[in-house]
């Protein structure tokens, strides 16, 4: 596979739909923890930005768009392809 094939490959919209959710996830603990020392949230606000901006781009760029019950099929589906 040479360099310009793989620059042309694009990434499904149902796996950064995914990662974003978990980056929203992943970002609440660390927003109590620092909630909790009086700490400024640096870690929580860049997981949360990186997780509501892949999650904004997944919805924009999926053909079909996504329904709020369309997130936990999206969500299995895509860990049934993983593992």
């Amino acid at each position: 596979m040479t360099l310009a094939k793989l620059g042309e490959r694009k990434v499904n919209a149902d796996y950064l739909l995914v990662a974003g959710l978990l980056l929203i996830v992943l970002s609440i603990p660390s927003l109590l923890q620092a909630y909790s020392s009086m700490d400024p949230p640096r870690m929580g606000a860049v997981l949360i930005i990186l997780g509501l901006g892949l999650t904004f781009y997944a919805a924009r760029t999926s053909p079909q768009g996504y329904a709020w019950d369309d997130v936990p099929n999206v969500f299995f589906r895509v860990l049934g392809e993983i593992f």
